[in-house]
């Protein structure tokens, strides 16, 4: 049977504001870069507050509809390159993507605005990995 709860899950520089399981020791990560895995629901919704330092990890299962709403401190243009999407974030108005996650992978969302130690104009600050149900 279907479900359509919408779950919400606030990460708010590295903490979980709602009931999620770190997969920090699973995936092998940096601690300062938890997992957050998302039931598998059909609906999610799911809202972040940058970290500008790490980029973070949240998991959502395959077939699931996904709002992603990003909240940033700093004014910056997000590329969802893997779901032709972009928007702007900016502190007080946050950024939303919605999609269907209708394949498995992980994918990017990157930040262009902020200029990193090497000069580069972009980089990574968060991550949607599509795991299989």
């Amino acid at each position: 049977m279907a479900s359509n709860r919408i779950v919400t899950l606030a990460v708010v520089f590295g903490s979980a504001l709602y009931p999620a399981e770190p997969l920090v020791a699973a995936t092998g990560l940096d601690p300062d870069s938890p997992v957050w895995r998302v039931g598998a629901e059909d609906s999610v919704e799911v809202a972040v507050q940058l970290d500008l330092k790490t980029a973070q990890t949240v998991q959502v299962a395959v077939g699931s509809k996904v709002r992603l709403i990003v909240q940033s401190p700093q004014a910056l243009e997000l590329h969802f390159h893997a779901f032709d999407q972009s928007a702007r974030v900016s502190p007080g108005k946050p950024a939303e993507f919605a999609f269907q996650a209708t394949r498995t992978g992980r994918f990017a969302i990157e930040a262009h605005g902020i200029v990193d130690a090497l000069g580069r104009h972009e980089r990574v600050v968060l991550y949607v990995e599509v795991r299989p149900r």
